[in-house]
């Protein structure tokens, strides 16, 4: 705490000291033309071409970086031993450049960010600016664990696997001192406002923050109607890259304003069509689609981050609608659910148990005398596959009770697994691979 006060009261003290030598009206930097992801340089770039950092500035600046490369190179291969390959040197540079990105980022506006380059060391600058990755690093933790205590449910696997397995790898690999520019994960799944612009912590800060409103908004809809909607999507959407929120927010937006509820997520034909003729005037979309979103924030009672990330959404919302009515398709904009996919097996989208009731059947699986019993219990009392799979894993479930619960499974609850595993691919813990050769064994096998 300590530290950060300290930063604060440096930034105050600088914005403080320098600012105020600018007329009060004085902003010759636009915030908009800076880069996100790009802001140590940006920032000099533009203070240099609106005379706030002289030539003579910028080039006492770069003297000042090949010591801050030194200290970074005795703390990455230890005293004595600062030589290092070119292309990691190059690396460090990028990473020094991103912290102090990130410190400048810190300050009211660029022009006292420009003030602060001039005044203050940039050793001073980039050790604040360390303090500021590390803290939004933290952040970052806390914002994952808020999302996976109430993750929406669905088999889509690249959901889950990068909120929970994807951003526990870029805890484990991310290193703020030597590479704090670097995002060691690919990030799969595509939120509906793209991949931000940005490098690093600062990166999956904004990306869990899409993610969050994503979810939020989600959350508010049945398992099952999400399922049917998206299925007329893809009939592989549970193995494909696609973003789970535009469908659902355009249906969900279409229903509403043709006056029915938008938790059925299940426009008709005709419903599209009437949508379709109220958007011949391609000026009425986006008014429509406000209105939409207000009424959907009062029905469903959407959490401010919810709604939030949808109305961020809604010039793709409606750059999409004008796509598809430009192509004579509106329904690719409203998605129909397909009849033929009305029926899905309980055990993939039942709702959870509570983590009482979770540990309680644990418990009693734990207890059980055989792998029959094992099995019996799991069949009678767990009604979603996320629950299916996380006993599995903490029950560390033989073979032979794989092989009594595959027996005691019914048809379609069976046919709706294999189709989940997609022949494997989507088996990625050890529970799902064991249960995944359970199911290509025969029935009357074990």
């Amino acid at each position: 705490m300590d530290v950060n006060r300290e930063m604060h009261e440096n930034q105050r003290r600088t914005e403080e000291g320098l600012s105020a030598n600018l007329p009060a009206a004085f902003h010759p930097i636009d915030p908009a033309r800076l880069r996100a992801g790009d802001y140590f340089a940006s920032l000099t770039e533009d203070a240099l071409a609106c005379g706030l950092l002289t030539e003579g500035d910028l080039f006492c600046l770069q003297a000042q970086l090949p010591e801050l490369l030194r200290r970074m190179a005795v703390q990455y291969v230890g005293e004595g031993s600062a030589s290092l390959p070119v292309e990691v040197a190059g690396e460090m540079l990028r990473s020094l450049q991103m912290v102090l990105g990130a410190a400048l980022k810190g300050f009211s506006s660029p022009e006292d960010a420009a003030a602060a380059l001039k005044a203050r060391p940039l050793g001073e600058l980039y050790d604040e600016g360390l303090g500021r990755v590390r803290q939004k690093l933290r952040t970052v933790r806390v914002l994952q664990r808020r999302i996976l205590t109430r993750l929406f449910q669905t088999t889509n696997v690249f959901w889950r696997s990068t909120i929970e397995g994807g951003v526990n790898g870029f805890f484990r690999l991310y290193r703020p001192e030597f590479a704090a520019h670097e995002l060691p994960i690919t990030a799969d799944y595509p939120p509906l406002l793209g991949r931000p612009a940005l490098q690093g912590v600062e990166f999956m800060e904004r990306y869990l923050e899409e993610i969050d409103g994503e979810n939020a908004f989600l959350r508010a809809f049945p398992h099952r109607a999400v399922h049917r909607l998206l299925l007329s999507l893809s009939r592989e959407y549970a193995s494909a890259p696609v973003n789970l929120f535009e469908p659902v927010c355009l249906s969900a937006m279409g229903l509403t304003l043709c006056g029915r509820s938008p938790l059925t997520l299940d426009l008709t034909s005709g419903e599209v069509e009437r949508l379709a003729q109220g958007f011949e005037n391609r000026a009425m979309i986006r008014p429509a689609l406000e209105k939409a979103l207000t009424r959907l924030a009062e029905q469903l009672e959407l959490p401010g981050r919810a709604l939030r990330y949808a109305a961020q959404c809604l010039p793709r919302l409606e750059e999409s609608i004008r796509a598809a009515l430009s192509l004579g398709k509106p329904e690719r904009a409203f998605l129909l659910p397909a009849a033929e996919n009305a029926a899905e097996p309980e055990l993939l989208y039942g709702e959870a148990m509570d983590n009482r009731a979770y540990e309680q059947l644990l418990e009693r699986l734990l207890q059980a005398d055989s792998a029959e019993q094992q099995a019996a219990l799991i069949v009678e009392n767990v009604h979603s596959l996320a629950d299916l799979l996380d006993l599995l894993t903490d029950l560390d479930a033989e073979d032979e009770t794989l092989a009594a619960l595959v027996k005691r499974l019914p048809e379609s609850a069976l046919a709706g697994l294999r189709a989940h595993y997609a022949d494997g691919l989507l088996a990625e813990r050890e529970a799902d691979r064991r249960l995944f050769r359970a199911l290509e064994m025969p029935k009357g096998n074990g």
